[in-house]
């Protein structure tokens, strides 16, 4: 008895120990992120919260989005602005971008202006893709100052800025990894290893943030997977 108790004391100092070494890491990863974000987009040279970064082409779309969001609620699909006389109702316009537009409706949680709301949402997107670039690089057993600095350089591919908030939905690239880790399981990975329930519970999850990303991402994944699995058979 005496035994097990040292046991679960061990066990428990470890749990706690990786706890603190992640959360610090994690801590470090975001602060250079927001380093980053600072310097690339130089924030100090003008007005973040009344500027729009895009204000040309699909971006003053984006902003109509985000303004309709915040003045009408919803998920910015009926406008009573637009669309005269009866107003704007573009429900029956399918999409499966529902992520970026939480991210959308993120930002206009915090905020009435629509300029900043639509700015502060994509920068978010930038601390997500970060995180989630790290976790999945620590899936893979990457040490963690490699990890770190991956998930920087590809948080912050040229990519990320071309398409900015004139393409919104694409610029949220941040659930790529996670296909391009289960490309890898599916190339790589035994059976028995899939055993476990917990496995098949967060593939599962992961899956339905991807399909909810929109539908580029969501089709490449869903090929890269089929081409995985049939290497994985011959």
């Amino acid at each position: 008895m005496e035994n097990r108790r040292v046991d679960e004391n061990f066990r428990k100092r470890g749990i706690k120990k990786i706890m603190k070494k992640s959360a610090i890491e994690y801590t470090l990863l975001t602060m250079l992120v927001l380093a980053g974000v600072c310097m690339v987009y130089r924030v100090w040279t003008f007005d973040v919260v009344n500027t729009p970064l895009s204000y040309a082409q699909d971006g003053i779309g984006t902003l109509v989005g985000e303004k309709v969001i915040i003045e009408e609620g919803g998920w910015g699909t009926v406008c009573s602005r637009l669309g005269a006389p009866y107003g704007q109702n573009t429900n029956d316009y399918t999409t499966a971008t529902i992520l970026p537009i939480l991210l959308m409706k993120l930002g206009a949680f915090f905020t009435d202006n629509w300029v900043w709301g639509l700015n502060l949402g994509y920068f978010i997107g930038y601390f997500i893709t970060a995180w989630i670039s790290y976790y999945i690089l620590k899936k893979l057993k990457i040490s963690w100052i490699y990890a770190i600095t991956l998930s920087v350089l590809y948080t912050f591919l040229p990519y990320h800025m071309l398409r900015g908030t004139e393409h919104f939905a694409l610029a949220f690239y941040a659930l790529v990894p996670v296909a391009i880790y289960y490309v890898i399981e599916f190339m790589g990975t035994e059976d028995e290893e899939w055993d476990k329930r917990g496995k098949y519970i967060e593939f599962f999850l992961w899956m339905v943030l991807i399909g909810l990303s929109g539908i580029y991402y969501s089709f490449f994944s869903c090929f890269l997977f089929g081409v995985a699995i049939l290497y994985n058979i011959v």
